[in-house]
């Protein structure tokens, strides 16, 4: 850390800076002037992470110097404490509103100056990182927006939603897969009812952030730990899962509705957008058809496109197996 005291009182000064070592701090400048401490901030090839200012100080005053320090962009929102004897309320509320972000009054005891210095710089690294999340979010919108033209049949990966791959990964991934493991494995598909009309009512951005709240919504559903998933255009979405929970596979279309439903999706202008979840029949390979394990998930979207096109062959297999396993039961 590096921090800079400011204050025309040189006791004052070798005060604060023991304090610092003690606190295993030892990058501590000082300056005895307002005017010292900016000249020392615009040469500084590295910015300072704290500042301690006094308010007392002949010439230019340390609410004056907070003024100026707030001007320079490198220290919008770096910490300044003012460490001094003033405690009126007036001269408290000025500081604070020309930028200051912590009061300390002298004599200045270390385990509170320490405890304090511990706070502001908990602050700092907090606008820092929301600072870095903030441009990495417009970084992203930027790329998006202007780069990805995304297309209504477009497949895409969606960087914060856990194991999702893209299409071709995912082949490459099924390849990978054993005998014994491809035989334990079960490809849903997954589409979007009214993916079209979202398409056209919303931009790239709010697009991809749709597609992924709906993918985490699927994973969701899915254990992490044995699922995968891929995003394949047109609002359609392909999970590849090892699960063995076989009760789990008759109801995976309610499940997913329902976990969608729970996202409350809504517009730009705050009108829903509603979701509704078409599954397809799930496809499984046997142990002894290896050699088609590539086409498990070109038949896992022609059962979903069949379903789309307003023939939910799915849901018509799942009762009729429903109605099979209660005839098995009652025999």
């Amino acid at each position: 850390m590096r921090a800079l005291a400011v204050d025309d009182d040189p006791l004052i000064l070798e005060v604060l800076k023991n304090n610092f070592e003690e606190m295993g701090i030892k990058s501590l400048t000082c300056a005895e002037s307002g005017a010292v401490a900016l000249a020392i901030l615009k040469k500084a090839s590295t910015p300072f992470d704290v500042i301690l200012l006094d308010i007392e100080m002949p010439g230019m005053d340390g609410i004056e110097v907070c003024r100026k320090i707030r001007t320079i962009p490198e220290y919008n929102s770096t910490p300044i404490l003012m460490v001094t004897t003033v405690t009126k309320e007036d001269s408290v509320r000025e500081a604070f509103t020309a930028g200051a972000t912590d009061y300390v009054c002298k004599p200045v005891k270390p385990l509170d100056l320490a405890a304090r210095i511990q706070s502001v710089t908990h602050l700092l690294r907090e606008r820092r990182r929301a600072e870095s999340n903030f441009e990495a979010a417009q970084s992203l919108k930027v790329q998006i927006e202007q780069d990805m033209k995304l297309t209504r049949e477009k497949g895409l990966k969606v960087d914060f939603v856990p194991n999702m791959i893209d299409k071709l990964e995912m082949e490459n991934y099924i390849l990978q897969l054993s005998r014994l493991q491809i035989s334990r494995t079960q490809v849903y598909a997954f589409g979007i009812k009214e993916f079209n009309e979202i398409y056209d009512r919303t931009t790239a951005f709010d697009l991809y952030y749709t597609i992924g709240d709906v993918a985490s919504a699927l994973q969701s559903c899915f254990s992490s730990e044995k699922s995968l998933l891929s995003y394949c255009g047109a609002g359609r979405f392909v999970v590849v899962s090892r699960e063995s929970d076989k009760e789990n596979r008759y109801n995976i279309a309610q499940i997913v509705q329902k976990a969608v439903n729970e996202l409350e999706l809504v517009y730009n202008n705050g009108s829903p957008c509603k979701v509704t979840m078409v599954t397809g029949e799930p496809v499984q390979a046997s142990f002894w058809s290896m050699g088609s394990s590539l086409r498990l998930m070109e038949r896992a979207l022609n059962s979903l496109d069949m379903a789309r096109g307003g023939h939910d062959t799915y849901a018509e297999t799942r009762k009729y197996k429903s109605l099979l396993r209660e005839c098995l039961d009652v025999a």
